[in-house]
């Protein structure tokens, strides 16, 4: 079971304890937006998130992930025995704009990126274009280049490597690749004439 929460360390520990009680193996999400706790209004909370949790700038998210931490091991110390049944890790994710492309006074396109992705943060990022819910395992399979997820492959960065792989050692995995990456054209079509309706192009 998975489900959705506004952020609230206190929902984390009840879903927590209600999964020890019951053997239950509901998952959640948390949601909280990233807002600035103002130093003057919130004195405290800002200086226990400078100070205890060394944020540079203390966010409200910065409480809910502390409070999260503290449930799982609040619950882990009642009983060391149920605690190693239970999955008491947590992902933590940012959202961030999407690429968009924009017209110059030359009547040309240009292409804006807002955010500095990693290669599994790519990765991601086209596993959710397919659907895939956050709770899912992903899998490096070439390091920062090629990652997978049940049945889907996701290309972070295309070369031979990569391409070899594929060829050899897939079947009928779906292939996802990010439009917006700067790819090789001939790569590309190598990609394409192997793979045909395998492959699936995604504008993220």
């Amino acid at each position: 079971m998975l489900d959705f929460f506004a952020g609230s360390g206190t929902t984390a520990q009840a879903v927590m304890e209600l999964n020890k009680e019951d053997g239950g193996n509901r998952k959640f999400i948390l949601v909280q937006i990233d807002e600035a706790i103002d130093e003057k209004k919130s004195k405290t909370a800002y200086d226990f998130c400078k100070n205890t949790l060394k944020s540079k700038a203390p966010v409200i998210s910065d409480i809910t992930i502390e409070r999260v931490k503290r449930a799982a091991a609040k619950i882990a110390k009642q009983d060391l025995l149920s605690a190693k049944e239970l999955d008491l890790d947590f992902r933590l994710f940012t959202m961030v704009q999407k690429p968009e492309l924009v017209s110059k006074e030359n009547d040309s396109l240009r292409l804006i990126t807002h955010a500095d992705l990693s290669p599994q943060d790519k990765a991601l990022n086209l596993a959710l274009q397919n659907s895939k819910m956050l709770h899912k395992k992903l899998e490096s399979i070439i390091k920062d280049k090629l990652y997978q997820c049940e049945n889907s492959l996701y290309i972070v960065q295309m070369d031979k490597e990569v391409l070899d792989y594929i060829k050899n050692k897939t079947h009928d995995e779906i292939v996802y690749l990010n439009a917006f990456d700067n790819i090789d054209l001939q790569e590309y079509l190598n990609l394409e004439s192997h793979l045909k309706a395998r492959l699936h192009v995604v504008f993220q």
